[in-house]
This record gives structure tokens, sequence and C-alpha cells, in this order.
């Protein structure tokens, strides 16, 4: 229920003197059913710009009283609108050279319950320098109200961290509520990524019925996962993440397994992958650890080497293929983008087209950045508050950004497996100084390649995605 209405920003001014006539509605003052309605159409038309504790606080009690119909009160709202000086948003859409479709948010920045070795995202803390990062709710309304104003048909919300799950299960169910109301006809999509030690069966109902695909962290088997995936006071964390995920699936959540592969994890690929078969996953992306030591440009000890990551995607490969050829195939993410590209799709994986730039990464406070990987002061897009994130996306400078990983090294250029991986990543490149450098992990590439293209050639042939 409820009327259709395009949507309104409010000055400071405007909210201060509607303030004034605020006080607090008891559901005694309406039927129960028009209470929501009203309390919902209000949040739709009339949603302000600081926080929002309680939105019956927005409802004028001597007004709603009594009012004895929705219609009175939908009346009641039009005229009070019309009172209004507001302004349409967005005030014109124009054509744009990037089409907004994806948004990686980070609700708690770098803030995390967890210690993992390898993490190259906790160092961020120092760089935000707040104890304790917490995205506000007029932040997240901006954030919403701009990406679906602005955004294409298909819309997709990548909820990540740190650990985003910090925020508490009633931040995402705002951010449905405001995605709901914004969203009219657009498909929208949310997906978590999340090291799942503080979910339980109410996040899990939550998830399942408001349709999130969930990426757990899991590296494996106990003594993988709990080689570098330790807590804050140092404890494996593997018996939780292990609940967490059957409890999931359980509730038939969409599961995705995020599986970093690091210089110990690269000596089980069997292992890891019969053990999460185990479990019934049928998603799994496994993710290359390589970081480098501070100020330089060496590899820590815990990056897997790229001969041993060759080995281990041709080991994956090979398990993954017979199951198959058996008809019982998991999906892995690389495999996947790979086979996109044999049949003449684009890869879903940034790393793996001619440019990237293609998403925006937007912070607790609203600042927006180049990428997940390049959260810093060179990648500084602008704020929510201030800019447009179209207008970020399409800026100079992060079209100069995705325009870097086309710079590419003489060999990328004339070797034959070039569009399956355009460079790689631009962070994994030998000398982040010099785009222009080959990717660590070029001799991976290749060796996997060599290995399996001829089988990912059959099942190409033989695969409708």
């Amino acid at each position: 229920m409820g009327i259709k209405t395009k949507f309104y920003k409010f000055s400071e001014y405007e909210i201060n003197k509607e303030k004034e006539k605020i006080s607090k509605l008891s559901k005694n003052d309406l039927s129960s059913q028009s209470y929501e309605w009203a309390k919902k159409n209000l949040l739709e038309r009339l949603i302000i710009y600081n926080e929002i504790k309680n939105s019956n606080n927005l409802l004028p009690k001597t007004f709603f009283k009594n009012f004895k119909s929705e219609g009175e009160i939908e009346s009641f709202l039009d005229k009070k609108l019309q009172k209004l000086k507001v302004k349409e948003y967005p005030e014109k859409k124009r054509d744009y050279q990037k089409k907004l479709l994806y948004l990686l948010i980070k609700p708690s920045g770098p803030a995390c319950n967890m210690r993992c070795e390898y993490c190259f995202y906790l160092e961020k803390s120092s760089f935000f320098k707040q104890a304790h990062p917490r995205m506000k709710i007029n932040i997240l309304y901006e954030l919403l109200f701009q990406a679906i104003n602005q955004g294409e048909d298909s819309l997709y919300f990548g909820w990540q961290g740190g650990e985003p799950t910090l925020m508490g299960i009633e931040f995402f169910k705002r951010a449905v509520e405001f995605q709901e109301i914004f969203g009219g006809n657009k498909f929208i999509v949310n997906t978590l990524q999340t090291n799942g030690t503080l979910l339980n069966k109410k996040w899990a109902k939550f998830l399942k019925e408001k349709k999130f695909l969930v990426g757990i962290s899991l590296d494996g088997p106990s003594h993988v996962h709990d080689k570098y995936r330790k807590t804050i006071s140092g404890k494996g964390s593997f018996s939780k993440i292990k609940q967490s995920t059957e409890l999931l699936l359980e509730e038939k959540v969409n599961v995705n397994i995020l599986a970093t592969v690091n210089s110990y994890s690269v000596n089980f690929p069997e292992e890891i992958y019969k053990f999460l078969k185990s479990l019934g996953i049928k998603y799994i992306q496994f993710i290359p650890i390589l970081e480098r030591e501070p100020g330089s440009d060496k590899l820590t000890n815990f990056s897997v080497s790229p001969e041993k990551y060759g080995d281990f995607l041709n080991k994956i490969f090979d398990m993954w293929y017979e199951d198959f050829k058996k008809g019982t195939p998991i999906s892995i993410r690389f495999f996947y983008s790979i086979l996109l590209r044999l049949i003449g799709k684009k890869s879903p994986d940034c790393e793996l087209q001619k440019e990237c730039g293609s998403y925006l990464v937007v912070e607790y406070n609203g600042n927006v950045y180049s990428c997940d990987f390049f959260v810093d002061k060179n990648h500084f897009l602008g704020n929510i508050n201030k800019d447009k994130l179209i207008d970020m996306l399409n800026s100079e400078k992060q079209i100069s950004f995705g325009k870097n990983k086309a710079k590419l090294n003489k060999k990328c250029l004339t070797c034959k497996w070039l569009e399956f991986c355009y460079g790689g990543c631009p962070k994994n490149r030998t000398n982040l100084s010099d785009p222009s450098s080959l990717n660590i992990l070029c001799p991976a590439y290749k060796k996997f390649f060599e290995h399996s293209f001829e089988r990912l050639k059959n099942v190409a042939e033989n695969l409708s995605i």
C-alpha cells in the first residue's frame, strides 16, 4: 500500500522547522494498520539527513490523532510536501561513459574482531584514525539514495570490511528498507563478505529472507584455516566459522566460500577441495595472497609463490573437471570467468578485464576510493555528502586509474593468453611504481592455461552459461 512519489531533499532550515512540530506518536492514536502505513510513508517521503533513532518522532501527534483513514493521511502528506521548498534529485540524467552497477561498501571501515596475519585492510585503521568506525544512518541514506537514483536497473551492493557484521543486524535491516523504498522496479542484489564469527540463527533467517549472497572466509580444514586466521586473543577460529557455515547452509542461504591461497594452504589443494565439498559448498573463490613488506616490493613470508600457485590451480582443476564429467561440478570463480571468455562474454572479475575502475569503494564516513586495494590518499575521489557517485565513477582520476591496467609489458602484448588475463590485477605487478611491469602471477597463469586450456574449451562447448 502507499502512493507513488518522487524523492526530495530538505534543507537544514526545513528540517528544523519540521522538528518544532514533532512529538511522539503512540500506537493508540491510530489503528495498528494505519500506524504502520503512516510510518512507512513518512519515512519514504519525509526522511531527513540526521541520525534517525526513531522514525515515530517524525509524526506530529496533533495532526495524526484525529485521522480516520489512510486517504486522510495521504492528503495531509501531499499538502505538507507542497508547502516545502524542495528540489528534485537527480536534477538531470546525462550519458556517462561508465555506468553505476556495483558498489563495495565498508560500513565498519577496517574494524574487525579477528587478526588474520595476511589481512591487507586492517592496517587502514591508522589511515582513518577512528577507534570504532561505524557508518551513520545519514551516510547510509545518502549512499543508497544516490546509488539507486544514479545507478542502472540492475544494482549490486557488496557489504565488506573489516568485518561488516560489527554493524549489527538492525543496520542491514535499515539498509534493505531504504533499498525497498527507493528501488521501485530495480533489480537489487546484496552480497555480504564476513568472517562468520558473529552469525547466528537470527542473522541466517534475515539473510535468507532478504536473499543475500553470503561469502564466508574459510581457508580449508582446521590446520589450514587456523594457520593465519586467528582471533584477537590469538586462538584459531575454525570451529566457529565451520559452525556458522553449516548454519547458513541449513537455513538455505546462498553461500560462497572465499578461501585464500597462502604459503601454507597452497600445499593442500586436494584436502581443501574435498573438505569444502564435504560441507555441501557449491561456490568457491580462491584468492592468492600476495602482500609486500612495508615500503618494499618484497613479498611477505605468508605470500604464495607463483610456481606453487600454478600447481595448486592445476590440481584443483583436475578434480573439478572430473566432477564436471560426473555432472556434479562446483562453481569455482576463476574457472567460471575463463569459461565466460571462451564463449565470448565479459569476465565478471575486474582483474581479468582490459581495464579496471568499474566500481567504487565507499567507506564508513562517505569517502569514496578507486578500488578496494587502493584505499589511500592518492586514490581518494570525494565524499558522497559533497559529490555524486556517478560523477566520481566517471571522473578523470578514476578513468585514468582504470586505463593504467592496460599499460602492459611487451611480453604481455605477444602472449597467447592475453585475452584471458589482460595483465591481471595492477596491485600484483612486480613493480608497483611501473604499471607496465609483469604480473607476479604470470608464471602461475601460464602454467594453468597450458595444463587446462583444451579441457576448458571442451567444457565451454558443452556448457550453457
